[in-house]
């Protein structure tokens, strides 16, 4: 390693660049800090390979030269403007992924410009992005011929006309995500199954344009299609998964959960034709009929059970499943290592006891049965020793059973405990003292903890990047506060409907520096503690308020500060007007979704007027 340098600091360069090839960004930007060899070092771009940087509010052109210097390849750019991009792009021309989330202060035009120019472009991402435009796509075709990844997420600008032109042009593209895409068509589908032969993943989520003939395009043409995503999209039907299964046997996955029009009868054409299937993910979508009768549920659950490849198993449908089903699945699939089966009333201690002792694979499990209580809970924790995401919401545990499986659980990072009406601070405490490396925790309607469990919580826990406390009526400023004084790294925190008031609200916002996302829907919070947390929150990405005692003033003054928000959600705010509205619209400029509920007087005819000229979506109830 060559760094000349005339201090040599505390470690020698090799032995530096090894401990901090080990550093996460952050830490690295810390070490950078001590002295000139060890800034060097840290700098390297050995050091950075494959890192994805998030461009920061305050871009500068100082940073992304120093960007340019570790060779940074990866950029995530949710909130940058036209400027930002413009100085980025012309010191890193050779990016190889680029994820564009949002960004309405970047124009139309320096998109169809600039992004043309990133030949190096392996990985490209559009979500939610209104300045998405078929002229772009049109403009960047021809140019991205090494494009092996493209998703356009939740973006309506576009049409049949600008996807054709932009796909036909990339030969290359191996993945391709269309989430949320409503202005598309099946002929978009053929474009793609005609020009794309080395297409390998295709998610369709949402996208409820897609028919049987769109399908027929894609596995007639694409049989290297391994992955398939069309999770909430209404015109996936039992004879596309037919479509599917018959001519695709190479299919690792496939999610037609909350697809209303897929029965058993589509999961017994994947049961009979895709051997190969290590991912499977169905029901949900209010089926009015999925089954014909109880036998047929049966039926498919065994033949389910013959899928000896399956990794990832998830179903949600809450009628007609047998203990009998449920266990011969359980009995005959010891390989899976994520299991949710949705809310399933049967599921009890006794189906608990089969999953500990078959399924002792398992590192993700979602079980929602109000019959699984303290006797089971114990057995699957003490079992099943690999777990790292539990979830339990509405199972009767109490604070019995929460002492019997927290010693088993410290491996755990994420655990939902919601709508558990017996667990109290006691039982709190032990999920405090065993499970020290959860990151995320879900505690919401949980009424038996107050603040002295929530504190206990904030104190053992310094770990938690996730927190929810919404609907726990006992939680008020004094528990919110422990969680400002010691959660350092939450960078999620949701309070909806709990009994804090400003100086909790005010507390938090001050105290924690990471935070992206901050929920306080049905908190009695006035203007003055809105303006006064506004001054901590300019990061801020997400924000839900829900009080009457907000009014236009205090959102006027406290949108000045919160220039960093991209989704706002204003519900029950009975003292706001119009007005606040228009100061929401024109003051936050990277916000790509506005969310009235219940604003009774914000009046539909303005809302209506605003969406003319907003770069934002309005959703209005």
């Amino acid at each position: 390693m060559n760094i000349s340098v005339d201090h040599q600091g505390p470690l020698i360069p090799d032995i530096a660049a090894l401990v901090f090839s080990f550093l996460d960004v952050s830490e690295k930007q810390t070490v950078a800090q001590v002295c000139r060899l060890w800034y060097k070092v840290s700098y390297l771009p050995s050091l950075w390979r494959g890192i994805t940087i998030v461009l920061p509010l305050d871009c500068s052109e100082v940073l992304v030269k120093s960007l340019s210097k570790r060779r940074i390849r990866k950029v995530n750019c949710s909130r940058a403007n036209s400027e930002d991009l413009s100085i980025l792009f012309s010191h890193l021309p050779e990016i190889t992924h680029l994820n564009l989330g949002g960004c309405p202060q970047v124009s139309e035009t320096l998109l169809k410009i600039e992004i043309p120019k990133l030949h190096q472009l392996e990985h490209l991402s559009f979500r939610r992005c209104g300045r998405l435009s078929d002229g772009v796509l049109e403009a960047c075709g021809p140019q991205l011929k090494k494009l092996k990844s493209f998703t356009m997420e939740d973006c309506d600008n576009i049409t049949e006309t600008g996807f054709q032109g932009f796909i036909k042009h990339l030969s290359e593209l191996e993945v391709l995500d269309l989430t949320w895409c409503e202005g598309l068509t099946d002929g978009c589908l053929k474009t793609l199954a005609l020009c794309c032969p080395k297409v390998s993943q295709l998610s369709l989520r949402g996208c409820d344009w897609v028919t049987v003939l769109g399908i027929r395009f894609v596995v007639e043409n694409l049989k290297n299609l391994s992955v398939l995503d069309f999770k909430w999209s209404h015109g996936i039907t039992d004879g596309a998964v037919e479509l599917v299964a018959k001519n695709l046997p190479d299919v690792t996955f496939l999610d037609v959960k909350d697809c209303p029009f897929v029965t058993s009868d589509g999961i017994g054409h994947v049961t009979k034709h895709l051997n190969k299937i290590k991912h499977l993910s169905f029901g949900g979508g209010d089926h009015m009929h999925f089954a014909n009768n109880v036998q047929d549920i049966e039926n498919m659950f065994v033949d389910i059970s013959k899928l000896t490849e399956l990794r990832c198993l998830a179903f949600d449908f809450c009628d007609g499943i047998s203990d009998s089903a449920i266990h011969t699945l359980i009995k005959s699939l010891p390989n899976l290592k994520v299991l949710d089966v949705g809310y399933v009333e049967t599921i009890s201690d006794s189906t608990a006891d089969l999953i500990g002792s078959h399924l002792q694979n398992l590192e993700s499990l979602s079980l929602r049965s109000q019959k699984l209580a303290d006797r089971g809970v114990a057995i699957i924790a003490s079992k099943l020793t690999h777990l790292k995401t539990l979830d339990l919401r509405h199972c009767e545990i109490s604070n019995d059973g929460m002492a019997r499986m927290a010693p088993f659980l410290k491996d755990l990072k994420s655990l939902i405990l919601s709508s558990h009406s017996k667990l109290t601070n006691v039982g709190v405490k032990y999920i405090a003292n065993f499970m020290k490396n959860l990151t995320s925790l879900d505690l919401m309607d949980c009424c038996g903890v107050t603040n002295s469990g929530v504190a206990i919580l904030a104190f053992n826990l310094t770990q938690l990047q996730h927190l929810n406390l919404s609907y726990c009526s006992r939680v008020s400023n004094k528990g919110v506060c422990e969680v400002g004084k010691y959660l350092k790294e939450l960078k999620q925190l949701t309070l909806d409907q709990t009994k804090v008031t400003d100086q909790g609200f005010v507390y938090v916002s001050r105290h924690l520096p990471k935070l992206v996302s901050l929920g306080v829907e049905g908190c009695k919070i006035t203007d003055r503690g809105l303006i006064k947390a506004s001054e901590s929150l300019s990061n801020l990405e997400e924000l839900d308020l829900g009080s009457n005692l907000i009014t236009d003033a205090g959102v006027k003054q406290a949108v000045v500060h919160l220039k960093g928000l991209t989704d706002m959600s204003l519900t029950g705010c009975m003292s706001i007007t119009d007005a606040s509205i228009e100061s929401v619209l024109n003051e936050l400029p990277y916000l790509t979704h506005l969310g009235i509920e219940g604003c009774l007087r914000v009046s539909e005819e303005a809302v209506e007027r605003l969406r003319e000229t907003a770069k934002s979506a309005i959703s209005f109830f």
